[in-house]
């Protein structure tokens, strides 16, 4: 009988204890509904890039100590932002619309138009002559863009197309393909440094190099550590720039010379402080373009000179 009572007692404990626990537990008390957790959400940049909306090209360039000029678009805002000079504190924003292959920009003050041609669905070419101007505060500090500049969206940069050449890629080795200039005019803002004209059976030719107007003084060149280099191979009517880049400590070379089949070679030779790198374009008479593939390709190495 004793012990009877004993479980009672404690059966009886149990279950109070029960009780209490349940009136302090808001989950289990009737007039106490769960307050359910607000979570602050920030877009930080990883979250912005994670819209399927947004796609982000940066300019392809060797400068890559650089700060290089970034444009985003978001396709389902129809708005952009453009980035390219990290001295000014004018961003251009704004809006776009896209005709045929033609991207066109506008800032949200209409005062700055941007236009880039799509080469392909990773690729934008920069047109300089239906852009509003995106010359540098300090061309020592981000990298200049010149007409027909590449942009490639992020991850799928080619340093092959830093030349203005479409990248054909065949087995292990990398063919790039130059075809005539759309436009044939001398390159603007840049002055003719020296030429050399030559024949390749019965065409003439001449191999021309532009550099930055005002750099050559009594036909010798006065070298800023920064300046902009245009090789261009010319016969006739065609113009084939085989390089368009902004230098930084180095001043780039050409070779002209025929093989034992008579195939034209214009071999580019761009040395600076930290490249070597040789690439080797030879000339495809039936298609009337230049095949190059790279020689020699070297990048941070010690370029000490040459005698």
């Amino acid at each position: 009988m004793r012990n009877r009572k004993r479980w009672m007692w404690m059966i009886g404990g149990m279950l109070f204890l029960a009780g209490l626990a349940g009136c302090q537990n808001p989950e289990l008390h009737g007039n106490n509904p769960v307050q359910e957790e607000t979570a602050l959400t920030v877009e930080t940049d990883e979250t912005f890039e994670g819209k399927e909306s947004i796609k982000t090209y940066t300019l392809v360039s060797d400068e890559t100590d650089l700060p290089l000029p970034t444009l985003t678009l978001d396709q389902e805002e129809g708005t952009f932002s453009f980035a390219y000079d990290v001295l000014s504190s004018y961003l251009a924003v704004g809006t776009y619309e896209i005709n045929g292959d033609k991207v066109e920009l506008t800032t949200e003050d209409g005062t700055f138009h941007y236009t880039f041609y799509s080469a392909d669905e990773d690729t934008l070419r920069f047109s300089a002559d239906e852009s509003s101007d995106v010359q540098l505060t300090d061309n020592r500090i981000g990298a200049v863009i010149t007409d027909g500049a590449v942009f490639s969206a992020v991850g799928e940069t080619n340093e092959a197309e830093t030349s203005g050449a479409e990248t054909e890629s065949s087995g292990k080795e990398e063919k790039m393909i130059v075809e005539p200039a759309e436009n044939s005019q001398e390159p603007e803002g840049m002055t003719l440094y020296t030429s050399l004209p030559f024949f390749c059976g019965e065409n003439e030719w001449e191999l021309r190099m532009y550099v930055t107007e005002g750099m050559v003084i009594d036909g010798e060149l006065a070298l800023d550590d920064l300046c902009c280099f245009q090789i261009r191979a010319v016969s006739g009517e065609k113009v084939y720039i085989l390089f368009d880049e902004q230098v930084q400590l180095g001043v780039p070379a050409s070779d002209v010379w025929t093989d034992t089949d008579n195939q034209l070679h214009i071999v580019i030779r761009d040395v600076r402080t930290a490249r070597y790198r040789i690439t080797d374009y030879v000339y495809n008479q039936e298609n009337q373009q230049f095949e190059g593939r790279f020689v020699m390709d070297y990048d941070g190495i010690n370029y000490w000179g040459e005698i």
